[in-house]
């Protein structure tokens, strides 16, 4: 039986009704609440002819075609953005999501690529949406607006969230048995290296890698699966805003779990405290960040408070790079925590983790906390307290699952796994067997993004990579960064990512990006573009001699520009675009 999420998320709430679905700082949203609620917008969507649409006529959909019309979520993380999720799913549409810091030029751009038929948007998003509405190609049939602090008037035509809701009728039942592992789910790109393109998947395909959802699981049925969920689910807080894929992600994982999603105060930006604090009263055991640009703004918060963090035991984090120095005062700082790098993305589901926690020994009368491969190691020995740095590996290795693999330059054939003392040659990362369909509207992009080869279907994502052999002789994938953010200096390749992990552990350094800077004798250098801590500094020189240390000269640093803060996507990944227009200055 394959899975379809919406048939998943209804049998849970049927076997466990008054749980925690959703949990914010004055409301709970049991279960119950959130199947009848979605099926209320399913239905509204439904009414007003926004669902399934008969492809008899014209033959199975393309891939890069999709046959269930767009529902855009123009909204902060609230539970109205999982709700309407879900909800478009069930009347037979597809979400959209919409990143909210767009300009009314780009919005424009990305809602006549995906033509969304209704809109649900936060009302202080009111002024951008009707400059854009005049200017769409297709206007959509329905405007839904959820309500916050600020006091825009309701755009002509559309109608409060809660009040759609109550208006509903029933979910026609003809609806439900129209429900298709084959309906589509959309992501779209957050565009930090090119035109944002929305990712089409069948539900069946994202639910498993995606979300992690294993089939055999349904062997017995739906009903049967949901019985045997273990009582107590994961509460998970995606900190990054649903508007990229990561944040919805764990939080629709976590619901497969029959799980709590947690949603901090202040969810229009990220506010550290706010997050650390939601941790505590929600009892989260989950926590999502992406990278440096979370978890340090974590720590500095944490910074002499005494909150009961003790239900928090795994931070997953991908998307940006979390340093090894960051990742192991995170884990001085809370030494019952899981750290998980996750490797993904929108068009491969998860690929690859690496996971670091904790092991505790006591020997004769030495009390040892040790910090498996990224951790900090904290002995006790004949009365005098020593703290010392584990030696860490590298940031950027990871434990591939069985559907990805590496392929050679050409993309051709797949690159098979080197033996012992062998090198392995530098190839595209991908995925095989459950990848998406392709680009919504974009045949060519369809195809060179998602091949098939023998018979396999492809997702190459844009990622180098090469195997690598961990100590213990098991296989590693190392990730070297994105071709596109690749800078060719001399006719050497240096990957932006590998100089980053290295020149973050720089003391002075806070955060930083690595982009190609204009070089009239190689062609490109390695450009850094670097935020300090309050009262440091310091010199393209201290960085190069810093580097010198793991790096070949020619991936050491040519220029440097010094700024009050590096620029990121809110979700806290690296705008590469904006890095190289700084050293362009």
């Amino acid at each position: 039986m394959e899975p379809h999420v919406p048939t998943l998320f209804d049998a849970i709430a049927s076997h466990r009704p008054t749980a925690a679905a959703i949990r914010t700082r004055n409301h709970t949203t049991t279960w119950a609440d959130l199947a009848s609620r979605t099926d209320a917008l399913a239905a509204a969507l439904a009414a007003t002819g926004i669902g399934r649409r008969s492809t008899a006529d014209d033959g199975p959909a393309q891939p890069w075609e999709c046959p269930n019309p767009r529902v855009a979520l123009y909204l902060h993380n609230h539970p109205a953005y999982l709700e309407a999720m879900v909800g478009a799913w069930k009347a037979g549409a597809t979400a959209m999501n919409v990143n909210y810091r767009y300009r009314a030029t780009e919005l424009v751009d990305l809602l006549n690529d995906g033509t969304p038929e209704a809109i649900v948007y936060h009302r202080c998003f009111t002024p951008t949406l009707h400059e854009v509405l005049t200017r769409l190609q297709i206007v959509p049939r329905l405007l839904v607006c959820v309500p916050d602090e600020s006091d825009h008037d309701l755009l002509p035509g559309a109608i409060l969230y809660e009040d759609l809701l109550r208006a509903a009728g029933p979910l026609d039942n003809e609806v439900r048995r129209q429900w298709s592992h084959e309906d589509r789910y959309l992501v779209y790109t957050g565009g930090t290296t090119g035109t944002p393109k929305g990712v089409l998947w069948r539900q069946s395909d994202f639910a498993v890698s995606a979300l992690g959802f294993a089939p055999a699981a349904l062997s017995r049925g739906v009903t049967e699966w949901a019985r045997r969920l273990p009582p107590d689910g994961p509460a998970t807080l995606p900190a990054p805003p649903f508007m990229h894929g990561a944040a919805h992600w764990n939080a629709l994982a976590a619901w497969l779990k029959g799980g709590t999603v947690v949603l901090p105060e202040h969810p229009e930006r990220f506010d550290p405290d706010a997050v650390l604090d939601a941790v505590e009263w929600g009892a989260a055991s989950a926590l999502i960040i992406v990278g440096d640009a979370f978890a340090r703004p974590l720590l500095e918060a944490d910074r002499g408070r005494h909150r009961e963090l003790a239900s928090l035991r795994h931070l997953l984090t991908g998307g940006a790079t979390l340093s090894p120095a960051v990742k192991a005062q995170l884990i001085e700082r809370w030494p019952h925590l899981t750290v998980v790098d996750v490797l993904g993305s929108s068009e491969s589901g998860r690929q690859a983790v690496h996971r670091h926690r904790a092991v505790t020994a006591v020997h004769r009368h030495r009390a040892v906390t040790a910090v498996h491969r990224h951790r900090a190691v904290t002995a006790v020995h004949r009365h005098r307290a020593v703290t010392a740095r584990e030696a860490v590996p590298d940031a950027r290795v990871f434990q591939p699952d069985d559907a990805t693999v590496i392929l050679n330059e050409s993309v051709s054939a797949i690159i098979e796994p080197p033996a012992a003392g062998e090198q392995s040659e530098v190839g595209w990362l991908a995925r095989r067997g459950r990848v998406p369909l392709g680009y919504l509207g974009h045949p060519q992009r369809t195809a060179a993004t998602f091949p098939v080869l023998d018979g396999q279907h492809l997702a190459v994502t844009g990622d180098r990579a090469r195997y690598t052999l961990a100590g213990d002789d098991q296989l590693r994938i190392e990730l070297l960064g994105r071709e596109s953010a690749c800078i060719n200096t001399g006719g050497e390749k240096v990957f932006a990512e590998e100089v980053e992990v290295c020149l973050a552990r720089h003391p002075a350094v806070v955060d930083l990006l690595v982009a190609p800077a204009v070089d009239e004798q190689f062609g490109q250098a390695v450009g850094v573009v670097a935020a300090l801590r309050p009262g440091a500094s310091v010199n393209l020189d201290d960085l190069r001699q810093f580097g010198r240390l793991s790096l070949a000269d020619y991936k050491l640093p040519r220029r440097l520009v010094v700024v009050d803060e590096v620029v990121r996507s809110p979700s806290g990944k690296p705008d590469y675009r904006w890095a190289r227009s700084q050293l362009d200055r």
